[in-house]
């Protein structure tokens, strides 16, 4: 699954994640989640400046179409 926000993937049916505690512990010690990571465990953001692919085998893979 992929969504441009973790509200759209929250109205999954089904959709039960675990917080994640690294991501928990950045956010309320910094106010900030490093950039791959979100609050729920097993679920990554994709870095500014990458797409990402998905083969029909299920493949992922992350691009970078921009670098400063």
């Amino acid at each position: 699954m992929f969504a441009s926000e973790l509200k759209a993937l929250a109205r999954l049916p089904g959709f039960r994640p675990a917080i994640d505690d690294a991501a928990l512990a950045a956010l309320l010690l910094y106010d900030w989640i490093p950039e791959d990571q979100s609050i729920y465990r097993g679920i990554e953001k994709l870095a500014p400046g990458t797409y990402a692919t998905i083969d029909p085998d299920g493949c992922y893979q992350a691009h970078r179409y921009w670098d400063r």
